[in-house]
């Protein structure tokens, strides 16, 4: 197959699933997406169509929610019409479909070389447009020096567009612009940078650094407790003493939880509500050497059937630290924070079979299980930082 039959075969299939995206079983999902991408710069003005087939494109492509399937995996699972090829090509788009900001490097008749600011690396990028005028037309867009921001499937050894681009200003303040569209997708898909090799390296070679200072500053642990005005200013502590910091690398969903514990706190100020300042429920902070730092809650449920270290003789009742450790596994405290406290245990095989209700429980065999059931779609061996992108 030469690169144009694979061009018209790609838009072929892209108006199938563009297609099955419109059937009436999803028109519920296509509005959250629709809603979602709107808060990720992803505008449409007042074209209703545009808005859909953006929306449709992020439900077909993904991310899709913790636990679900995106609209290409289902179709890939479900589609009774897909040859061998068909199936090839579409297993290539769900695991390396590319989404960011382009600087166009060079423009040819038939092609654009685009370099991505999110991951470094450059695309050749073909129109997925079988009409020469149009096609024509949509090259003329792409001036060396302009950027864009859209998303590219693989085609063979090249890439073709997927849907539409957005072009974004590169003179003066647009620069700026550029740059925050850049900034706003990484910290939405901290995934998309880890695309190239080099850079995730370097990402799990800054948590692990990371995760050294961090258990320094706590005194060997890895854990650090206290009062919510406490942790805020503990994690801006931290955050001062890490190299790279904000030029380099960001925390991740962490920032936003901490930016979060800050606005409350404000706001019990200035309700003047000083019961709730004066007796504060425990918070924490947590690093795990891959996964990174974590914002916990009442991280004791976890920590106190666990630790046998401080208090070793300590005569808990019949069955209380399976009770405490599954009361843990039920709440939302991140696998990775609990799978940091294993340690501090004798006996995890036999604890978490206890609060699991599974006898002859391994931990290495099957903790990577129950965290596939409390996290479903969330790779664990994702670096827990954020690799800022390029300047324009």
């Amino acid at each position: 197959m030469n690169m144009a039959e694979a061009i018209r075969k790609s838009a072929d299939l892209k108006e199938r699933l563009l297609a099955y995206a419109g059937t009436p079983g999803f028109v519920r999902r296509i509005e959250r997406e629709r809603i979602r991408g709107a808060g990720l710069g992803m505008r449409s003005g007042t074209d209703p169509g545009r808005a859909w087939a953006l929306a449709a494109e992020a439900a077909i492509f993904g991310p899709a929610e913790p636990g679900r399937l995106t609209l290409l995996e289902r179709y890939l699972r479900h589609g009774r019409d897909l040859s061998d090829g068909d199936r090839d090509l579409l297993e290539s788009w769900r695991t390396a479909s590319v989404t960011g900001v382009f600087r166009v490097v060079r423009s040819e008749r038939d092609s654009v070389v685009l370099h991505n600011l999110i991951d470094g690396l450059d695309y050749r990028v073909y129109s997925n447009v079988s009409d020469d005028a149009v096609r024509a037309a949509l090259f003329r867009r792409f001036d060396v020096g302009s950027f864009v921001r859209g998303s590219v499937l693989p085609v063979l050894d090249a890439w073709v567009f997927n849907g539409e681009t957005c072009r974004l200003p590169a003179q003066g303040e647009g620069s700026e612009i550029v740059s925050a569209q850049a900034l706003q997708l990484v910290r939405a898909r901290p995934d998309l940078p880890l695309r190239n090799p080099a850079k995730a390296e370097r990402a799990r070679e800054i948590v692990a650094r990371n995760h050294e200072l961090f258990v320094k500053w706590c005194d060997g642990e890895t854990y650090a407790g206290g009062g919510p005005q406490d942790i805020v200013d503990e994690f801006g502590w931290f955050c001062a003493d890490l190299p790279g910091h904000g030029t380099e690398f960001l925390l991740g969903v962490v920032e936003d939880e901490i930016a979060g514990l800050e606005r409350g706190l404000e706001a019990l100020e200035d309700e003047e509500n000083w019961e709730a300042l004066v007796d504060p429920p425990e918070v924490g902070l947590a690093h795990h050497p891959v996964r990174g730092l974590h914002l916990v809650w009442e991280y004791s449920l976890a920590f106190a059937p666990l630790d046998e270290r401080e208090q070793p003789l300590i005569q808990w009742p019949p069955g209380r630290q399976a009770e405490l450790l599954r009361a843990a596994l039920d709440s939302d405290i991140p696998s990775a924070a609990i799978e940091l406290l294993v340690g501090y245990t004798k006996d995890p095989d036999e604890l978490f079979g206890q609060a699991l209700e599974r006898p002859g429980f391994r931990w290495e065999r099957d903790w990577p299980g129950v965290v596939r059931d409390r996290e479903p779609g969330v790779d664990q061996g994702l670096p827990g930082v954020v690799m800022l992108p390029e300047r324009p």
